[in-house]
């Protein structure tokens, strides 16, 4: 009797097709995933950008400029000897075209004549502070509301002084000095206090920074000889 045998073919179709629709799955997933973490770091891109181009904008546009710096030629007895020079500075500053509100509590003047340096603010509770309502000479003006100075020269070797040249819209006071657009101020300095006075060829230079934007540099050297009491020196 011939053994009949059966041959029984083995379809694997189906598990084929159920791997394909897992490595497709699989596929979908991880482009998902790529694609929001694209979106995120996209999105964290525009923000930074647009957070960046406001700053540069702000750093070029807003600063401040100095316009004319003068001193006042004297004689000043220190530690019992006699001095003669500059002992008293105005520089005189303003905003830059397009800058944003300065505020000259957070502004620092730093001044140096090669030899020391100093980083100079304004009065942490009142500013050293005055204005043109008198008649009086720039040198001789008494400050407003602060008992500790005459004038607003009579500073330490830490601070300067404010005084008001133009300011129309009234933004800058004691309480808060703040400047904007055609406003013009003269930031008073003690040369006594920082360098015993200037004296003949002294080069002297530094810079008002304002919390942001540019800052005004200024860069002179002293006469050869000082033939008036107010010296131009810028």
């Amino acid at each position: 009797m011939k053994v009949m045998k059966s041959l029984i073919k083995v379809n694997d179709d189906a598990s084929v097709g159920v791997g394909t629709l897992i490595l497709f799955i699989a596929m979908v997933l991880v482009a998902a995933v790529a694609s929001s973490i694209l979106v995120q770091t996209s999105n964290s891109l525009q923000i930074q950008a647009q957070r960046t181009g406001k700053e540069t904008t702000a750093e070029v546009s807003s600063g401040l400029k100095v316009l004319d710096i003068c001193g006042e030629y004297g004689t000043r007895v220190i530690n019992g000897n006699s001095h003669s020079g500059i002992h008293n500075m105005t520089i005189t500053i303003t905003p830059r075209a397009g800058s944003k509100d300065i505020d000259l509590s957070e502004t620092l003047l730093i001044i140096t004549n090669g030899t020391t340096e100093y980083v100079l603010r304004t009065n942490s509770t009142i500013p050293v502070f005055a204005n043109e309502s008198d008649g009086a000479s720039i040198f001789e003006k008494t400050t407003q509301d602060h008992p500790q100075c005459s004038t607003v020269f009579d500073l330490p070797s830490s601070e300067f002084g404010i005084f008001i040249v133009t300011d129309h819209d009234n933004t800058c006071s004691p309480t808060m000095p703040a400047i904007n657009k055609g406003d013009k101020i003269m930031l008073t300095i003690n040369l006594t206090a920082l360098f015993n006075g200037v004296t003949e060829r002294t080069h002297i230079w530094g810079k008002i920074v304002p919390e942001e934007g540019g800052p005004g540099v200024f860069d002179f050297k002293a006469p050869r000889g000082f033939n008036d009491v107010v010296i131009d020196l810028f």
